[in-house]
């Protein structure tokens, strides 16, 4: 029996998702198993749910590596996984059928050189995010109040009004009020 494995990193990518459900179902898949889910996160339990149903000649198909697996570790251990049940996989978009030596083969060299590009985007980003905060760049969620603001807030605790009042005073929640408020009394 062939099975059917298909993966989107985000929710945002649904056409990716439809297009390789309509390859693996092309290629004769009798099921097919699909999430959206990041290739980074082990715990992905559709891809469990196919794994554990598995039987001896039956055949895992994938658009490529990259949909199974991110890491050679990981691959290596699902992998393993597939052959100890006698099981085979197939990637589509690099020809590799692991029915075959010569797709056992090439099987290991592509999954090396993914965990490799995998390696080399990580390490990119990591030098943009590094260059952008040396030019000033702020990551991460804007703070909703002003240190003007806070101040207010804690002038207004001060002299008697209650968080929910200084709440809608400034149009926050009463959890950045207590936090605000607590901040400066700690």
């Amino acid at each position: 029996m062939k099975l059917g494995y298909a993966r989107t990193s985000t929710e945002g990518q649904e056409s990716g998702l439809q297009i390789q459900v309509e390859m693996l179902q092309k290629e004769g898949c009798e099921r097919i198993f699909s999430e959206k889910l990041s290739g980074k996160d082990r715990n992905r339990p559709k891809l469990e749910e196919m794994l554990n149903n598995l039987r001896k000649d039956d055949t895992i198909v994938a658009k490529s590596i990259d949909r199974v697996a991110r890491s050679m570790h990981d691959l290596s251990n699902i992998s393993k996984k597939i052959e100890e049940t006698g099981a085979n996989l197939k990637f589509l978009d690099q020809n590799i059928d692991t029915t075959e030596p010569t797709g056992k083969l090439l099987f290991n060299l592509l999954g090396s050189l993914s965990e490799y590009e995998g390696s080399l985007i990580n390490s990119r980003t990591k030098a943009g995010r590094e260059n952008a905060k040396k030019n000033g760049v702020k990551f991460g969620r804007k703070k909703s109040t002003n240190k003007n603001q806070d101040a207010q807030m804690i002038l207004a605790y001060q002299q008697g009004q209650t968080w929910k009042q200084i709440a809608e005073t400034f149009d926050v929640s009463r959890q950045l009020v207590w936090r605000r408020i607590r901040n400066d009394i700690v």
